[in-house]
């Protein structure tokens, strides 16, 4: 009986094999279409002379990437995160109550350095989500996504997303691959409207 267990073994274990080396390709086919996505919106970001202007461009093509109502991003301005743009909002009023807590849901993903998302069935008793469920009172969404923005694996901001329908775990993911990747520049051109408007002055009165 012993070689045909082993011939039993041998074939659960070339079909184990096949099915990791599948959901690899399928990983790895997922990753290249999220990156393309990623640079394509970079691109488009990057064309854009001014921070807030890049900003925009980030939001409005992750809304319509992703079907969401509203995309928002924000930057951490030392005292708190700081709502920068809005997806087809060229205004918003900074104190109004939305903004308060759609900065709040902000930085509650920035202190935790981590995606949150609600619903989330896989959530723990360890995930914050206090600020994500105020927001979600706040307008008629079912659903809510912030993702930490990063430049070079540091936490410098957020983006939100709202929409009707929950966001799956590859929406997650693209979404974090969009944030890593806009992140420096963004971060880039912020710092530069403010050396520009620090500057400004000085190159007037000379």
């Amino acid at each position: 009986a012993l070689p045909d267990a082993l011939q039993d073994l041998a074939i659960s274990v070339g079909w184990i094999e096949s099915l990791l080396w599948r959901r690899k390709t399928e990983l790895d086919r997922r990753r290249v279409e999220d990156t393309r996505i990623a640079l394509g919106i970079l691109s488009m970001a990057q064309e854009q002379p001014r921070f807030r202007s890049a900003c925009m461009a980030v939001v409005n093509e992750l809304a319509t990437e992703l079907q969401a109502e509203r995309v928002s991003v924000g930057l951490d301005r030392g005292k708190g995160v700081r709502l920068a743009a809005m997806s087809h909002n060229a205004t918003f009023r900074r104190r109004s109550e939305p903004v308060v807590r759609l900065e709040a849901a902000m930085e509650e993903a920035v202190d935790q350095m981590a995606a949150v998302r609600l619903p989330d069935p896989t959530a723990t008793s360890r995930t914050i989500t206090h600020a994500h469920e105020e927001l979600l009172q706040d307008n008629r969404d079912d659903a809510v996504l912030t993702v930490p923005l990063l430049n070079k694996g540091r936490v410098i901001g957020a983006i939100t997303l709202e929409r009707g329908e929950a966001f799956d775990p590859v929406e997650i993911g693209l979404c974090e691959t969009v944030a890593s990747t806009v992140g420096p520049l963004l971060k880039l051109k912020s710092e530069a409207d403010h050396w520009f408007a620090g500057r400004l002055p000085d190159l007037m009165t000379n």
